[in-house]
């Protein structure tokens, strides 16, 4: 399969290049072909121009090269970023090469392709998480490659930093405001993370070398003690106000995927992959593993002491619940066995609601004992629930650019317009304008005129 071509006028040559990361070379037109050099690793190349008598590409993970010879021969070199750059061009005004690529990404090359330098960096090619800065009043997003974008107008536009004092690749997995101390907490690869409380003008922040991936953190509500988890079992304390996070014994071998706080107990709750729960009610110094009767992987659940409604969902349509505050655990028949994750209780009616796979959402109105299925007409993996501010309808948002609307709590679904068939993730509501800002592979801006 050939990804992008290059014919090099006069001479006949036809250089292509495949998906299969190689180069190939014909000096006849396209009659016949020979492999010039088998590329392992570096990436697809995606894009290719002609300036004067060099051949410049570019492709996948910031690739880039050049050949003087008629493709006989390449030359790597880096591009700064490690996403994929889709097309270059020759600027006919100032001759420089101009490539674009994922999120935004604008580099230029002013000496035919041997030094690129960043004009644009763009938004992450995927974003992880977007939450207002306490400090600044900014939008602030998350994303793969140690970037953070901010936005000053509610989602519309977007300008972006690279966090190089992390470790590279340092995927920033969420960011989160901490409400005691009120500063923004981003954590994610090669354990890292970082705090601010004076909107990004300095930072504190670890990382390592050799560091598993923080998945996430909650904080304490009452403490403003940072609780983060991971792979691995990864799990560590950062006090308020501490610069250093302190590393808890491992009582798991597999990854903790989620956190949740019991706002009324102060109890602090993570699970994750294959049956793994634990709760902490000292501020997080010490976990108590709980016995569940599954080795399922939870992605969703709710811990609720003041309501009594402890649920937990995860793969395999599995649904568990607890009758005395998480100490025991029970089955609950789904009447599925595709992923659950995303759980929410909707704030005027009761209800209690979980989304999933192939376009699933559960509806339960009797404290998840018995669960119905509500009409999305989707087929899509639905990912986080919000509540619209103002109006208190439910939104849900998934893969291909699903975003979804509910003004019965829960019981039918209407799709809303995204224009985007991406991968999306979670969303956020501006409370003031009710303008949504949906994120995943790209960040969707999505003003709610007349809502």
């Amino acid at each position: 399969m050939c990804s992008s071509c290059c014919r090099i006028p006069v001479s006949g040559v036809v250089v292509a290049f495949g998906a299969d990361n190689r180069i190939a070379r014909s000096e006849d037109g396209g009659h016949r072909w020979s492999v010039v050099r088998a590329m392992k690793g570096e990436g697809t190349i995606l894009g290719a121009v002609m300036r004067e008598r060099r051949i410049v590409a570019v492709g996948e993970n910031g690739l880039t090269l050049h050949s003087d010879d008629l493709g006989k021969r390449w030359q790597f070199v880096p591009a700064g970023e490690n996403r994929p750059l889709n097309a270059v061009a020759v600027d006919a005004r100032s001759g420089n090469l101009v490539a674009v690529g994922g999120g935004g990404w604008i580099t230029v090359s002013s000496d035919g392709g041997e030094r690129w330098q960043t004009r644009n960096l763009g938004v992450a090619e995927y974003v992880h998480g977007i939450v207002r800065d306490p400090a600044s009043g900014e939008l602030v997003a998350a994303g793969i490659n140690r970037t953070l974008s901010r936005s000053v107008d509610g989602g519309r536009t977007w300008t972006s930093a690279v966090m190089t004092q992390l470790t590279e690749p340092g995927y920033l997995f969420q960011v989160a405001q901490e409400p005691v101390s009120q500063s923004l907490i981003v954590a994610g690869g090669k354990q890292s993370w970082l705090r601010t409380k004076d909107g990004g003008q300095h930072w504190d922040f670890e990382t390592a070398e050799d560091g598993a991936v923080y998945q996430g953190f909650i904080s304490h509500p009452e403490t403003g003690t940072v609780i983060l988890f991971g792979d691995g079992g990864l799990l560590a304390r950062l006090e308020a106000g501490a610069t250093k996070a302190v590393l808890l014994p491992r009582i798991v071998e597999g990854a903790w995927f989620r956190g949740a706080v019991d706002r009324r107990s102060g109890t602090l709750w993570i699970f994750g992959a294959d049956g793994a729960l634990a709760r902490s009610a000292d501020d997080g110094r010490s976990w108590e593993r709980i016995d569940v009767p599954t080795d399922a992987t939870f992605y969703g659940g709710i811990f609720d002491s003041a309501r009594r409604l402890f649920l937990l969902a995860g793969s395999r349509g599995v649904i568990l619940r607890s009758e005395d505050e998480g100490r025991t655990w029970a089955s609950v028949d789904s009447g599925t066995v595709v992923l659950l994750g995303s759980m929410i209780e909707d704030p005027s009616s009761k209800a209690v609601l979980v989304a999933g796979a192939s376009g699933i959402v559960l509806r339960s109105l009797d404290e998840g004992k018995i669960w119905l299925r509500s009409s999305t007409g989707s087929e899509s993996l639905l990912r986080a629930f919000l509540v619209e501010p103002g109006s208190g309808a439910l939104l849900l948002t998934g893969r291909e650019g699903v975003v979804l609307r509910s003004s019965d709590h829960g019981e039918s679904w209407d799709a809303l317009t995204s224009n985007t068939e991406a991968r999306l993730k979670a969303l956020i509501a501006d409370s003031e304008t009710g303008n949504l800002v949906a994120y995943g592979d790209r960040i969707v801006f999505m003003e709610r005129l007349g809502r």
